[in-house]
């Protein structure tokens, strides 16, 4: 009925044997977030143009979820792969750092049987150094957080996550 307010026309739909629910029409626009990072541009999965041959929309659509959300710094993803660079300038930024460790003084401050574990493992060496020295964790880890909006390189799912690193290939 004319007259009604929204709560009252949803309350009267909702009473109908036929209604099992009622909601107001939300109109919704759907926006996206580019980023600024210098190579963008190329990476298909996050925004898919064409580019290289691609599909034109062929991707995640990252760029509709960053309207939303780039990311959280509370979220530690672990990397279990080659290492990662972990002072590669799209990646510094976003490395866990054991709070417990104090960087370059090769003890073991946090008592967990690692020297300097201070931004992950390696279980090849038995150490706390997951440098990675073949390139396939660094990638990945820019794949999942690299940091976004630098102007830098390019931008990962969740531009501002924690990466832990744990090299297990060498």
């Amino acid at each position: 009925e004319s007259g009604q307010s929204l709560e009252e026309a949803i309350d009267l739909l909702s009473q109908l044997p036929e209604v099992e629910y009622a909601e107001p029409d939300y109109i919704l626009t759907k926006t996206e977030t580019i980023p600024n990072d210098s190579r963008f541009a190329e990476l298909w999965a996050h925004k898919n143009t064409g580019q290289l041959g691609g599909t034109v929309g062929a991707d995640i659509e990252t760029t509709f979820a960053w309207d939303i959300q780039t990311g959280d710094s509370n979220i530690i993803i672990s990397v279990i792969d080659t290492g990662v660079d972990y002072n590669h300038p799209d990646l510094a930024a976003n490395m866990w750092t054991n709070p417990g460790e104090i960087p370059g003084d090769g003890i073991d401050n946090d008592g967990n049987g690692v020297i300097d574990d201070v931004h992950g493992y390696n279980a090849n060496a038995d150490n706390g150094d997951p440098m990675d020295g073949q390139g396939h964790g660094t990638h990945c880890a820019g794949t999942i957080a690299a940091v976004g909006n630098n102007g830098v390189g390019v931008v990962g799912v969740n531009q501002n996550a924690n990466l832990m690193a744990v090299k297990i290939f060498n």
